[in-house]
């Protein structure tokens, strides 16, 4: 963080982000399913596991804050129809004054396996309460979880029956339990 712990630190980035920033440009077109990308950092490249995906569902995404923001594109952000926040604590308070200022409404996901990335794409989706997109992500999922379901195979057979135990902080626990829970083990 900028300060203090990581949270207060991004809390306070994203303060100056918003003031500073977003609302400076305004974007050639405005997407119809244009989304925000915030808190997500993508530290191992894990963004870039699922925004293919959102892509080819019709969601364009307008900016990311912060992994790989751009400036130019964090200027537009203002004209996003939808914020999903992908660290569910460190700017949320960004997501809540971007709605009061910009009336942009936000969910909060998490893409940490299997099955949270399923529901984070349902999620996003039927923020947009259009029929023809939900559909297109069903198409989707089904398409890319046999596609995983196929990779994951040889490793629940090794797993069988075996345990884990996390020793984690933060909110991801619950999704890295989940993503153990998909390949067979118990937490």
């Amino acid at each position: 963080g900028f300060v203090g712990s990581k949270n207060l630190g991004s809390r306070l980035g994203g303060e100056a982000v918003l003031h500073q920033l977003i609302g400076t440009r305004e974007p050639e077109t405005i997407h119809p399913y244009g989304i925000n990308l915030i808190g997500e950092y993508n530290v191992t490249g894990d963004m870039w596991q699922y925004t293919h995906l959102l892509e080819e569902i019709g969601i364009k995404i307008v900016s990311t804050l912060a992994g790989d923001g751009r400036l130019e594109d964090i200027q537009t952000a203002h004209r996003a129809k939808l914020n999903v926040i992908v660290c569910a604590k460190s700017l949320v308070t960004m997501a809540r004054k971007m709605e009061e200022k910009y009336n942009i409404p936000y969910v909060s996901v998490s893409f940490y396996g299997k099955r949270d990335t399923t529901n984070a794409i349902m999620t996003i989706v039927e923020a947009f309460q259009d029929e023809s997109l939900t559909a297109k992500a069903k198409e989707v999922i089904q398409r890319e979880e046999a596609k995983l379901e196929v990779k994951l195979e040889p490793f629940r057979d090794i797993l069988k029956g075996k345990k884990a135990i996390l020793n984690t902080g933060g909110n991801k626990s619950w999704s890295i339990a989940s993503a153990l829970q998909d390949i067979g083990l118990e937490v």
